[in-house]
């Protein structure tokens, strides 16, 4: 991990705007008690069953990284009942920007509160790169509405805090920021079932912050709880 570009989540200016989007795209975002899913997703904020979720491009990309980047995305398309639909348009539901520094993503219908004119997507991976489409099915895995997985409330990681603090603190992440990325667990209201390690959704974890007692490589694969939760959020 302190080799890698962090994912950082793009939060809501507030939490009003993002209940109301997420009520409003999908009612039953406020009553999925009872379900059972694999990993951690904010059942508050999925996307309208056998929706359309159109996807934009913000920056000019060649015909073969677009190919690229559709790829990717349809290999969680593969699973899930909603349309993805790539489009020129501006105002698409997930803008993702290319030439940034950031790999982030709003989460689920969060998009939806983020202004028109601004990306919902940051990806600072170029097609090609060795961690490309890891970067990519993370963050668009963000934007189905899943969570990382290291903040499932079962994880229970042994981090050493200071260690982590003090990395971050370095590279220019504040405190709070760091609580929210690494140690504030998902409060879930709804059921959820064991951590998974193998999720694309975990940040790589190195020993050092654990003080050399645990430590999760990067994944780079949909893991197969990925693919049932997705396919548990999303049933066709």
């Amino acid at each position: 991990m302190p080799d890698c570009k962090i994912c950082t989540t793009l939060p809501p200016k507030s939490q009003s705007p993002s209940y109301q989007a997420a009520l409003a795209e999908n009612p039953a975002n406020v009553s999925r008690q009872g379900i059972s899913l694999l990993g951690v997703a904010l059942d508050g904020k999925v996307w309208k069953a056998f929706r359309t979720l159109s996807v934009t491009f913000l920056d000019n990309l060649t015909n073969d990284e677009q190919r690229q980047y559709r790829e990717v995305i349809r290999e969680w398309g593969n699973h899930i009942n909603l349309d993805i639909a790539f489009t020129s348009e501006r105002d698409a539901d997930i803008r993702i920007k290319t030439k940034t520094s950031d790999n982030s993503s709003a989460v689920g219908t969060d998009a939806l509160t983020v202004d028109v004119q601004n990306p919902t997507m940051y990806i600072a991976e170029k097609p090609g790169s060795s961690r490309f489409r890891t970067v990519l099915l993370h963050e668009f895995g963000h934007a189905l509405g899943f969570e990382h997985e290291h903040l499932h409330p079962y994880a229970n990681i042994p981090w050493n805090k200071q260690k982590v603090y003090d990395h971050f603190t370095r590279l220019g992440m504040s405190r709070a920021a760091i609580d929210e990325n690494f140690f504030t667990k998902i409060n879930q209201k709804m059921s959820v079932t064991a951590y998974d390690q193998k999720s694309i959704m975990h940040y790589p974890i190195e020993k050092t912050f654990t003080d050399g007692v645990f430590e999760v490589t990067e994944n780079t694969e949909l893991s197969r709880l990925d693919i049932h939760m997705a396919r548990t959020v999303y049933p066709r």
